[in-house]
């Protein structure tokens, strides 16, 4: 009799263990934790695989130093030449050529509907000739490790100056050289004698917005 219960308790034991793992089996939340591989894959696939020349735009601020207004503009005619041969993994950067155009016609305030941003102003940023923003670089120096100093021309309205910029490059820890290059830097719109507060506002301000940031993301060749 005792060995009876045993078997019938064994019986009961294995058909609850037989009828759980089928439930487990049939979870719907098992499958689809345990096929991950194909939700990447399809991640992967529904990224733009455009030219990044496309996308690529400029961040840019106006401010005297309290209040500001930041804006974007187009990039155009990114242009970028490494001397990858020599390459140093320390300084990958140092044989770096860099110029872009900046269209000040693009030009859009973030918090303003389009065309009624007032740094279109004929004349605050563009001339007759409609000459763009354009930087060509002359010198690039390291700073630390991916952190660069860009010294070029940077032309307004045809009139060039020199001017620094300072830049990060972006790559993962096993990649030799940096994928794409985050740069940064401030301008004195004086230097190219332009009057921000007269041209928008009729008037000159005795604190004068004459500092421009840009910021921008360019991706390497």
């Amino acid at each position: 009799m005792k060995n009876i219960k045993i078997v019938f308790i064994s019986v009961i034991a294995l058909t609850g263990i037989v009828i759980a793992s089928s439930f487990v089996k049939k979870n719907p939340c098992h499958e689809t934790t345990s096929k991950c591989t194909p939700l990447k894959k399809a991640l992967k696939k529904s990224v733009p695989t455009k030219n990044f020349g496309e996308l690529e735009m400029a961040n840019m601020m106006v401010t005297h130093g309290h209040c500001s207004t930041p804006f974007m503009g187009k990039l155009d005619h990114v242009r970028t030449l490494m001397d990858h041969q020599n390459y140093d993994g320390n300084n990958p950067m140092e044989t770096l050529r860099l110029s872009f155009d900046i269209d000040p016609k693009t030009f859009k305030e973030f918090r303003t509907p389009v065309g009624a941003s007032k740094l279109t102003t004929p004349g605050l940023f563009t001339n007759e000739a409609d000459d763009k923003i354009t930087f060509t670089s002359t010198k690039v120096f390291t700073m630390g490790l991916d952190w660069y100093q860009i010294n070029g021309k940077l032309s307004i309205k045809g009139e060039e100056h020199d001017a620094t910029f300072f830049a990060t490059g972006i790559r993962a820890a096993h990649e030799k050289k940096p994928k794409y290059i985050i740069l940064h830097g401030k301008l004195d719109l004086y230097d190219w004698g332009i009057d921000y507060d007269l041209m928008v506002n009729g008037k000159t301000n005795p604190v004068p917005t004459k500092w421009m940031y840009l910021n921008m993301k360019i991706v390497l060749c």
